[in-house]
């Protein structure tokens, strides 16, 4: 019976943290509304929920600022890009076109992150997966 009651506390623990974490959020966009700081209409049109029209980033600002990391790590180990291009096995000109724009495919992405020895970070991407409510928290440690 206190292992049920343990791991009980575990998942309440869990699932309290990630409600605060939504809180902060529900907090920032009070104090966004408060400061009439308005943010972007989403791309799906004004016919979705209000909390869906509040985009912070697009996507390619995103892929952008990852291309600027992948710049900063590659200029910290002083490669070159054209160095880079030999290491991973990724063209010149996708290094270039990715670091200038933020477009790449996956598999290119995945040899520069094995020639820059940043394979963890992109091998735990997704791996912190909130959970929604206390039953799901219950359900999976069941």
């Amino acid at each position: 019976m206190p292992l049920a009651i343990n791991t009980n506390i575990q998942a309440f623990c869990i699932f309290l943290s990630n409600r605060i974490n939504r809180l902060n959020i529900i907090l920032m966009l009070l104090f966004l509304k408060e400061n009439k700081i308005h943010a972007k209409n989403s791309a799906f049109g004004k016919e979705r929920d209000n909390m869906d029209a509040l985009i912070w980033e697009k996507p390619e600002e995103i892929d952008k600022k990852l291309a600027e990391r992948v710049r900063m790590v590659r200029k910290r180990k002083y490669i070159t890009q054209e160095e880079l291009s030999g290491l991973s096995d990724v063209s010149y000109g996708s290094i270039k076109r990715f670091e200038s724009s933020g477009r790449i495919t996956l598999l290119s992405l995945t040899k520069i992150a094995m020639a820059l020895g940043c394979t963890d970070e992109l091998r735990n991407i997704f791996t912190k997966i909130p959970y929604w409510d206390m039953q799901e928290i219950l359900d999976n440690n069941r």
